[in-house]
């Protein structure tokens, strides 16, 4: 699940995964409350991995984070979310990695090589 409300970065991110053979499908959001919506809607679905924008209208990124928060370790227990921003405030960094469940902090564009070695990261834990 790709939370971003740049048409650019989600292009990119929809070539990236197109590439890979590690991903099998990925949907994308240009708001976290969108987001939010089908994560509580349907947990049967939820995706293994989240890359979610900090600075997006309606629901910033660390609302959406504390919302998630909000539901419980049975939401966020087997949850990873990687922070992927232009932001490089030191404030917005500390916010977001309070959260268990947030397993990194990725400034954009993110490249190939990156997408790959987060996903082989995530597969070691």
């Amino acid at each position: 699940m790709f939370i971003d409300d740049d048409p650019v970065d989600q292009t990119l991110y929809q070539r990236m995964c197109d590439r890979s053979d590690e991903v099998e499908s990925a949907v994308y959001y240009s708001y976290a409350d969108e987001a939010l919506e089908q994560l509580t809607a349907h947990p049967e679905s939820r995706p293994d991995l989240i890359f979610l924008d900090m600075r997006i209208p309606r629901m910033s990124g660390l609302e959406f984070l504390q919302q998630i928060d909000a539901l419980g370790a049975d939401t966020t227990t087997k949850m990873n979310v990687i922070i992927a921003t232009t932001s490089i405030h030191p404030d917005d960094k500390e916010a977001a990695t309070a959260f268990s469940f947030v397993r990194d902090f990725v400034t954009k564009p993110i490249s190939n090589d990156q997408l790959q070695q987060i996903i082989d990261d995530l597969r070691s834990v």
